[in-house]
């Protein structure tokens, strides 16, 4: 018997499986997605493989973002395949 963090870390969850989960998950607001990401690593890898547009703070890119956005070997946008667009948000 498979957890769901086996069948998502293994990558044998059926693909309309796979579409159904991320479309309940994406189905509430933004929150939904977040908490999603604190349930577990596979969940996390999970969300980051789906999302398609980033929005970053740039308050928070200000204060230090991690390393590895300086670090070319570590390939930071890897975690998100899907990614077509990257919005920066600033505020006065």
């Amino acid at each position: 018997m498979c957890s769901i963090n086996d069948l998502l870390t293994s990558g044998c969850l059926a693909a309309s499986a796979h579409a159904t989960l991320w479309r309940e998950l994406n189905s509430t607001d933004r929150s939904g997605l977040a908490a999603a990401r604190l349930v577990s690593r596979s969940f996390r890898a999970f969300v980051d493989g789906e999302v398609t547009e980033l929005r970053l703070r740039l308050e928070l890119v200000l204060a230090g973002p991690p390393a590895a956005l300086y670090d070319p070997s570590k390939h930071w946008l890897n975690r998100w395949p899907r990614c077509t667009k990257v919005t920066l948000h600033a505020e006065a």
